[in-house]
């Protein structure tokens, strides 16, 4: 879980150094969690990647991130990272010129 963690950390500092950095970064650690079965740790790297995709303009796969997120997002877990993800949406949705859909 440490080598998630780490990658997760490398791919959340990485957007302001190289957004193909921290976009591999992301996938490192999405895959990492998911062979834990860490649901919350999954979920966190599919926003981070979210985020990271959506800076680099490649909206279609950052939509496609989006979802995968949401997905994971359980209504029990505290509102900031509910709030997270929203603001990773959000950012998507106002370069993209959408409307998020429910």
């Amino acid at each position: 879980m440490e080598a998630a963690r780490f990658w997760l950390a490398c791919a959340e500092q990485g957007t302001g150094a190289s957004l193909d950095m921290s976009i591999r970064d992301a996938h490192r650690a999405i895959t990492l969690y998911r062979d834990a079965q860490d649901r919350l740790g999954e979920f966190l790297g599919w926003d981070q990647l979210a985020y990271a995709l959506t800076l680099a303009g490649r909206l279609d796969d950052a939509r496609l991130a989006i979802g995968e997120a949401k997905g994971l997002l359980d209504p029990s877990w505290p509102p900031r990272l509910r709030a997270m993800h929203e603001n990773s949406a959000g950012l998507y949705f106002d370069l993209a010129g959408q409307l998020p859909t429910s």
